[in-house]
């Protein structure tokens, strides 16, 4: 499985943080609360590389109230982060650590739509500019990925011009803004070629970075998808987004799933996901995000993975692909419900497939060091 490893990922930022289904009933023991209920963003240390993992959960989940999550962003937004080199292997990298809690602050503030962040994004942009003129020895502060600022600003200056979403036309007028906020000057379909040729680009390297017109895409398709479940027709504002189809690369699977997932209700999101996962032959892009979904629901999800890996383990024939949707569906169940999580991955750890029995052996290991899982934090 292709679970992400934080290390790895620092051009990774938080989103669909505003993705929300029907809560789970309350519960009156605070002890019986899932794992991902009882989690303080506040008592989350960057600096500990087993916090980088829950920092992306707590930021995305709905289960942590909107404002909690906003005042943390923009604390580190506003933190000036000193440059920290290490030359002992075993110690974290606590400059990268940094980058990516500022990425993923930024992204937070973009995807929860906070338009009153417009000045602070702007003051440390220019900052960051300064500093990011610097050779790298000479800087004194963490910059993030400047990339990722411009794009959050100009999905937040959309926002601004265009404040609500009534119909797919909206939709394309935030797309227009956004193009203007980043200093595109052509048209929406002039855009898309520059667009094709960015991802076609950034397909072929490894590690690729992002562009800011991939960027750009990805906050349309997070505002899109929002849209749809609150309601909207949008089947005109992603039948203008067009893909040559080779070479595929991650943005235009991404895209796939935005538009895949806009066309289903809200509501019937996460059955759907759970009971899709049952067909799961690899964890591509596709089932990566779908699985971050599944994530970002919290703990009103946790039912509906139970039932479904206790049906599964009674009617293993019935299974249509190789496990991979099993192993991701504990996985996701691992970090939300932690400990809670045990009965339902044990009697996997005995299972007849290799590769299913490995990966519940791994996510018992995390229920018992505290750890959690991340998808595709970046869709």
């Amino acid at each position: 499985m292709r679970t992400i490893n934080l290390i790895a990922i620092s051009w990774l930022v938080a989103v669909v943080g505003t993705m929300i289904v029907s809560g789970a009933q309350p519960q009156e023991n605070a002890s019986a609360l899932p794992h991902i209920q009882r989690i303080d963003i506040n008592k989350l240390a960057p600096a500990n590389p087993n916090d980088w993992v829950k920092l992306l959960v707590a930021l995305r989940s709905q289960d942590v109230p909107q404002e909690q999550r906003l005042a943390f962003a923009r604390r580190q937004v506003e933190t000036v982060y000193a440059v920290s080199i290490h030359t002992d292997p075993d110690k974290p990298n606590l400059s990268h650590a940094y980058g990516i809690l500022l990425e993923d602050s930024i992204g937070t503030l973009a995807r929860l739509e906070d338009v009153n962040s417009i000045p602070l994004l702007e003051r440390r942009l220019a900052e960051w500019e300064k500093e990011s003129q610097k050779s790298p020895h000479e800087r004194t502060q963490v910059v993030p990925d400047l990339r990722i600022v411009r794009a959050a600003l100009a999905r937040l200056k959309a926002v601004r011009d265009v404040p609500q979403v009534r119909t797919a036309g909206d939709l394309v007028r935030r797309l227009e803004r956004m193009l203007v906020y980043i200093g595109y000057e052509g048209s929406i379909q002039s855009w898309l070629t520059e667009l094709e040729k960015e991802v076609s680009i950034n397909s072929r390297r490894i590690p690729s970075g992002l562009g800011i017109h991939e960027l750009v895409l990805r906050h349309y398709g997070r505002m899109l998808l929002q849209a749809a479940w609150n309601g909207v027709d949008v089947k005109p504002a992603y039948e203008i987004i067009r893909f040559n189809p080779n070479p595929e690369g991650v943005a235009k699977q991404q895209w796939a799933t935005y538009v895949e997932l806009a066309q289903k209700p809200r509501e019937q999101v996460a059955q759907w996901i759970v009971d899709d996962a049952m067909r799961w032959k690899v964890l591509s892009i596709r089932e990566e995000c779908l699985s971050q979904v599944l994530m970002d629901f919290g703990a009103s999800v946790v039912p509906i993975i139970q039932e479904k890996l206790q049906w599964a383990f009674r009617n293993r024939d019935k299974i249509e692909g190789t496990g991979m949707g099993l192993t991701a569906l504990m996985e996701v169940l691992v970090t939300l419900a932690g400990e809670q999580a045990l009965p339902f991955i044990e009697p996997y750890t005995q299972d007849s497939d290799e590769w299913v029995r490995r990966y519940a052996c791994r996510a018992k290991e995390y229920i018992q060091q505290g750890k959690a899982f991340a998808f595709a934090p970046y869709f």
